[in-house]
């Protein structure tokens, strides 16, 4: 008996906060100045960075952290699906549009010898 009594206060204790937890009930306050401020002016960046991108003509895929180096921005190519990349410090959209312009011109350039080549083997 002696041993029963604390063993239920325990898991007693246990389902309180199981519960409480489960239905939303309990909640860890917010840190101040913490993760809250980090997110938004993660998101604020993230949408400068695709509205640069869009004005540019290319489709916004994220940011990719490099320590050590400058961050990229990545966007795909409309034409081809391809991701390039451009330095997060000098992304404008005519930087964006350049190159896609010089991508979307290599593409074009490969594609047209490969048909080439094709067209001679046969």
């Amino acid at each position: 008996m002696k041993t029963i009594v604390p063993v239920l206060c325990i898991v007693y204790a246990l389902a309180v906060v199981f519960l409480g937890k489960f239905f939303g009930m309990t909640s860890n306050p917010p840190t101040p100045g913490g993760n809250d401020v980090k997110k938004s002016l993660d998101e604020v960046e993230a949408d400068y960075f695709k509205r640069i991108v869009k004005n540019g003509g290319g489709q916004y895929v994220g940011i990719q952290e490099c320590e050590g180096h400058d961050d990229l921005v990545l966007f795909n190519s409309p034409k081809t699906g391809s991701t390039l990349a451009v330095k997060a410090g000098a992304c404008t959209s005519d930087a964006v549009a350049t190159r896609l312009a010089l991508h979307e011109d290599k593409w074009s350039t490969c594609n047209s010898q490969r048909s080439l080549e094709s067209q001679t083997v046969l």
